[in-house]
C-alpha cells in the first residue's frame, strides 16, 4: 500500500515497531521508545495493536502529508480481519494481491475488479482469483473475503452554532450489531 501511494516504505518497519512489544528495531526506518523519547515531544511507542487509526500518526515517518494519503484506506478493528473484495478500494486489493500478481498488471486488475464488483458483488473466491489472474493460475490469497462484520457510520450533526461530528464503529454478531466504539469531535 505504501507504494502504490508512493510514500515512503520504511513506515511498515516503524510500523511493526509501534505494535510489536520487544525493544528492538525493525529494519533502517524501525523506530522503537528510544526513537520516540528522542523526540522534542516525547512518547513511548504503544506495544499494541492500533485501536484508532488517528494513532497511525504517532509513527515515525507518517507526516501530515502521509497520513492524508494513507487514511482513506486504513482500519483500526479488533483482531485479523480479512478484506472484503467487493467492498475494499481499488488501491488495497492492489497492495493485497500485489504478491501473486505475477504480469506486473495489480493497479489494473484491482481497478477492473471493483468497478465489476460494485455493479455484482460475488461469494465465490475462486471465481475472484481466475478473474484477477486467470483460470486456475494462482492459489487463492490468504486474508480476503467476500463479507464484512465490521461497519462505520459517520453523523454530523448542525445546531445553531455547534457543529458535532462522529464516528461509530459496529460489528456484526450472529446477526446483531454491537457498538465498539464512539469517536466525537465538536468542530
Amino acid at each position: 500500500l505504501l507504494q502504490i501511494l508512493e510514500l515512503n516504505p520504511g513506515i511498515a518497519q516503524a510500523v511493526v515497531d509501534w505494535i510489536d512489544t520487544d525493544g528492538s528495531p525493525t529494519g533502517a526506518w524501525g523506530a522503537e521508545d528510544v526513537y520516540y523519547i528522542s523526540l522534542d515531544t516525547p512518547y513511548f511507542a504503544a506495544n499494541r495493536a492500533f485501536e484508532d487509526t488517528s494513532e497511525l500518526r504517532l509513527v515515525r515517518g507518517v507526516d501530515l502529508q502521509a497520513w492524508q494519503r494513507l487514511e482513506p484506506f486504513v482500519s483500526a478493528l479488533p483482531g485479523q480481519t480479512p478484506i472484503n473484495i467487493n467492498t475494499a478500494s481499488t488501491e488495497v486489493l492492489a497492495a493485497v494481491v500485489t504478491e501473486w500478481d505475477l504480469a506486473g498488471q495489480a493497479m489494473l486488475q484491482a481497478e477492473l475488479w471493483t468497478t465489476a464488483a460494485a455493479q455484482q458483488p460475488v461469494d465465490d473466491m475462486k471465481l475472484f482469483t481466475d478473474k484477477m489472474f486467470g483460470e486456475g493460475n494462482t492459489p487463492l490469497p490468504q486474508g480476503l473475503a467476500f463479507t464484512t462484520n465490521y461497519f462505520m457510520s459517520h453523523t454530523q450533526l448542525s445546531f445553531d452554532q455547534l457543529e458535532y461530528r462522529m464516528a461509530t464503529l459496529y460489528q456484526r454478531d450472529q446477526g446483531r450489531a454491537r457498538i465498539l466504539r464512539h469517536n466525537r469531535e465538536i468542530l
